[in-house]
């Protein structure tokens, strides 16, 4: 593949990631949070939820995306990543591997580009159901206090009374 190929690869995928960062997530709605893997002054660091209609388009996003943005360092060849991630994706989508051993190797694939820190549906983020979700909660009231000094608060579900702010701290988290 050329390099005016790879580049318009990177340039379709950086659009990518601006349709499912800007979506506000219903609890059917598949999602994941992810960062970039490189070093803070190469732009890494920086997360954000995506948010997809079903597994199914999210695991199509990873796959056709993350070996290409963010990029990792310059002299990295997409392409091996790109071969990686869909083999990967491939054992995740046959059943081959669990949803968590597929999030590890994922990691381990795109090391140095993007790491997936969570994933699941909304409604198993805003229930608390994983150590992710239930430190994310916590986070989100923490803010919604504005007290720094209170190190735990609850991390039950996220009530429908809290649900809209709960979207909006989504949509800035990791940024």
């Amino acid at each position: 593949m050329r390099n005016d190929e790879i580049n318009r690869l990177v340039s379709s995928a950086d659009e990518a990631w601006a349709q499912v960062t800007d979506a506000v997530p219903i609890d059917e709605n598949w999602g994941m949070f992810s960062y970039g893997d490189a070093p803070a002054a190469l732009g890494g660091g920086f997360g954000a939820f995506a948010w997809f209609e079903d597994r199914a388009s999210m695991l199509k996003f990873i796959e056709e995306v993350l070996p290409f943005s963010p990029r990792g360092p310059d002299n990295r060849d997409p392409l091996p990543i790109m071969d990686a991630v869909s083999a990967v994706i491939k054992d995740i989508r046959n059943d081959s591997l669990s949803l968590e051993q597929g999030r590890e190797k994922l990691n381990k694939e795109l090391e140095g580009c993007s790491q997936i820190e969570w994933w699941g549906t909304f409604r198993e983020l805003r229930g608390g159901i994983s150590p992710y979700s239930r430190k994310l909660i916590n986070k989100f009231r923490q803010h919604l206090t504005d007290d720094e000094n209170i190190n735990e608060i609850s991390t039950g579900p996220i009530s429908d009374n809290e649900l809209a702010e709960f979207k909006d701290y989504l949509m800035t988290y990791g940024v």
